[in-house]
């Protein structure tokens, strides 16, 4: 099966990253509430018990761990971006590739902030987001971000077209 061309896998790397960071509070908010409740419950079994301090560690890591992987994603998604912007002169593919991509994010961005905005400004997560600092930021930065991103993107693919159009003229552009 030829699967040059297929997209699926950058749709769904987008769709991914847009979804975790809507869901992120919601998934601290169940996380910290039922790993609070456990741990509150071994306290009271038994004091010597260790197995309270060992629930609370994990509280501790799955608050800590989720902020960074919606930031590893976004992280990525710019990576992508940039990997395909400096390559658009090799094939065309990295061209569409790319337009794509930045055409999902653009889409995506308004409904996608809109929601996270009306979750992340609820009282019932007000503590959880407290847990999630670098996606609050992202969040209230996003269009900064994007434009940013894609000012550099831009500035990469145009010094790449301008550098490849003018070698193929001068005879090496050295």
């Amino acid at each position: 099966m030829n699967r040059k061309g297929n997209l699926a896998g950058l749709a769904f790397f987008i769709v991914l990253l847009l979804s975790l960071i809507i869901v992120a509070p919601i998934i601290l908010k169940v996380g910290t509430e039922v790993l609070g409740k456990t741990s509150n419950a071994f306290a009271k079994v038994d004091t010597t018990n260790k197995s309270s301090d060992t629930v609370n560690f994990v509280q501790g890591k799955l608050t800590g761990t989720i902020d960074w992987f919606v930031m590893f994603l976004v992280l990525i998604n710019i990576l992508l971006l940039l990997f395909t912007s400096f390559l658009i002169d090799v094939h065309p593919a990295f061209l569409v590739i790319y337009i794509i991509g930045a055409f999902f994010l653009v889409v995506t961005l308004p409904y996608t902030a809109a929601v996270a905005e009306k979750i992340y400004g609820m009282s019932e997560f007000s503590t959880t987001v407290g847990y999630i600092p670098m996606t609050e930021f992202l969040l209230n930065n996003f269009g900064v971000v994007i434009v940013g991103v894609f000012f550099l993107t831009g500035i990469i693919i145009y010094a790449k077209i301008k550098y490849s159009s003018g070698a193929s003229q001068s005879g090496g552009g050295y």
